[in-house]
């Protein structure tokens, strides 16, 4: 489930509610306790976004993604391949950590490898989000259009428990399939990239 939480800190876990933070603070705060970075995103106000973990049946189905993912782009050798705990600094101040993304070499190249260190200032190519039993449909949906927005090329929403997946595309365009028994592809995003939605049952 995602709610904001308006705490946040520079030094101490604990500092007045209200306080907004930016993208260095936020990695300072993550960096305070090695769990934060499992719990905690920065939306573009500034304010704390809670993360839940994600539960065994949907993480196993993500590892799964990314490792499909991962093959692909060792043979295409075209980007870098993310996992749920990698943060983008998008352009609208907000921090993210797609359950999986890919982030082209032309994009990639752009950030001088001093400022990878931290959480990446720039936008993924690619972005995936499976939902979780806690997340609600209606605030991943407002993510996923966010994701658009900054600059995401291709985006997949792939509901599990209603057997959905949402295609978000750079054109504006959202493609709904409403089973698993498909294939889906990585369009000229990432040409020839090819996953089975039966995968995810």
């Amino acid at each position: 489930m995602f709610y904001i939480c308006k705490m946040t800190s520079n030094t101490n876990i604990d500092l007045p509610i209200g306080k907004r933070m930016n993208a260095d603070q936020f990695y300072d705060f993550c960096a305070q306790d090695r769990d934060a970075r499992k719990r905690w995103e920065l939306n573009d106000d500034g304010f704390l976004v809670a993360r839940e973990p994600s539960g065994f049946e949907t993480g196993r189905r993500n590892a799964k993604l990314i490792a499909k993912l991962y093959a692909w782009n060792e043979a295409s050798n075209l980007g870098v391949v993310t996992d749920s705990e990698t943060g983008y600094v998008l352009p609208n101040g907000s921090v993210r950590a797609p359950d999986a993304a890919w982030i082209s070499l032309e994009r990639l190249n752009k950030v001088p490898e001093s400022l990878r260190e931290k959480f990446l200032p720039a936008v993924p190519d690619f972005v995936v989000e499976i939902r979780s039993r806690t997340d609600s449909p209606i605030e991943l949906a407002e993510k996923m259009d966010m994701y658009m927005t900054q600059g995401v090329r291709l985006a997949w929403m792939i509901d599990r428990f209603s057997s959905m997946v949402r295609i978000y595309k750079q054109n504006g365009t959202v493609e709904t399939f409403e089973d698993f028994e498909r294939e889906i592809t990585g369009e000229e995003v990432l040409p020839g990239f090819v996953f089975d939605l039966r995968w995810m049952k």
